[in-house]
């Protein structure tokens, strides 16, 4: 994914950064990993591949964990009620999966 966001022009990175996490992400990656290496913590500014890859990973799983909880959150509701769970059928029935 940073590949791909590098193989974009220079502007089209700019106006992408304001929408698309992986853009505002990339633009933040260090120029030079040895010389940031070098610094200390407080005179380092930006991310490293490596920091980047791993809030890349954060994101995605944080995003199916949440999905995931929810799904697990619905399925046992529903199941306490079976009215509510007679009404869904029925709208699923009505609609024939539109």
């Amino acid at each position: 994914m940073m590949d791909n966001e590098f193989d974009q022009s220079k502007e089209s990175r700019i106006q992408r950064k304001r929408t698309s996490l992986i853009a505002s992400l990339v633009a933040s990656l260090q120029k030079d990993e040895h010389i940031e290496a070098k610094k200390n913590e407080q005179e380092k500014t930006d991310l490293s591949r490596n920091e980047i890859l791993h809030e890349m990973f954060l994101f995605l799983v944080a995003g199916f964990e949440t999905g995931a909880t929810s799904l697990a959150w619905f399925i046992h509701l529903v199941s306490k009620y079976p009215k509510v769970q007679q009404k869904i059928k029925l709208e699923l029935m009505n609609n024939k999966g539109d």
